[in-house]
Order: structure tokens, then sequence, then C-alpha cells
């Protein structure tokens, strides 16, 4: 784990991932839906 060490998840970081999370939640939904579908 020692190379993580330098690029540690800053408050900044993880706000940014929750956020694109929350915008592209609804594409993501539909894909896997679509591939449980497709099953």
């Amino acid at each position: 784990m020692k190379k993580y060490k330098d690029a540690e998840l800053t408050p900044e970081i993880c706000l940014y991932i929750k956020q694109w999370v929350k915008e592209h939640s609804d594409e993501i939904n539909r894909s896997i839906l679509e591939n449980i579908k497709k099953k």
C-alpha cells in the first residue's frame, strides 16, 4: 500500500467522486438493468 501514500483521498476528491456518482447514477442503473434483461 506504500505507493498509494502520496495519492491520498482528500475530502475534495471524495466530494468529487460522490458528485460524479450522483450525476451518473441514472445512466449506471439503466445499463445495469439492460444487462440484466439481456440475460
